[in-house]
């Protein structure tokens, strides 16, 4: 019983730590959507970014994004708001999207 009762504390501990883990990375990650926010034909040519400052999300550059162009952020509430690319590192694939909404960051450590 005692075996049991141990399981179900890790279990438990477990669920926890994955609740509060899931909770921060909703409020870091959003969609980029190379649609503007006012023309939002859903998703269409879209990935996932995160944030690595309150206003800078990080995506992949293969979605044909260009320094300057205007895209879409789309949060986990489903809240739209613009963005602009700032840079593309062909190289690592990475564009880097500043937010005219804030998002938390996610630390890692």
């Amino acid at each position: 019983m005692n075996e049991l009762w141990r399981d179900l504390q890790i279990v438990q501990s477990v669920n926890r730590w994955l609740t509060y883990t899931a909770s921060r990375l909703a409020k870091s990650v959003a969609l980029v959507s190379v649609s503007s926010c006012e023309d939002f034909e859903g998703f269409n040519r879209t990935a996932t970014g995160f944030a690595v400052d309150r206003n800078v999300v990080v995506s992949v550059a293969h979605l044909g994004l260009y320094p300057s162009q205007g895209v879409c952020l789309v949060d986990a509430n489903g809240s739209r708001f613009g963005g602009r690319v700032l840079d593309i590192d062909e190289r690592w694939d990475m564009a880097f999207i500043e937010s005219s909404t804030p998002l938390e960051p996610l630390r890692l450590s």
